[in-house]
């Protein structure tokens, strides 16, 4: 799927594999515990200045499990730390997981 992220601060942020700034997906239970922490990464493709918009194509998989839950797509800093949900919401989405296959 493709994102679009802008940086709303005044300065510049970082990227690179492993480090700096990146695209996460998450699954949570609707009641908001968490189903599976990760289930996508992208890096930024570039450093991101001030004021810029990039799109990332994030891939997500998702568990072999039936659930309704919400994917989270949200900015993180690598090795560091996840941004405050209350100042940088991530984007929310519902849906439903039906597995197939048996193997």
């Amino acid at each position: 799927m493709k994102v679009q992220v802008q940086n709303l601060s005044g300065g510049e942020w970082p990227s690179g594999p492993g480090a700096g700034f990146a695209v996460s997906a998450r699954l949570m239970h609707l009641d908001g515990r968490v189903l599976k922490v990760r289930v996508g990464d992208a890096d930024l493709p570039g450093p991101l200045g001030p004021g810029a918009t990039v799109e990332v194509e994030i891939s997500v998989a998702m568990p072999r499990i039936a659930a309704l839950c919400w994917l989270e797509i949200a900015l993180v800093d690598q090795g560091i730390a996840v941004f405050d949900p209350q100042t940088a919401p991530p984007a929310r989405r519902r849906v439903l997981i039906l597995p197939f296959g048996s193997g």
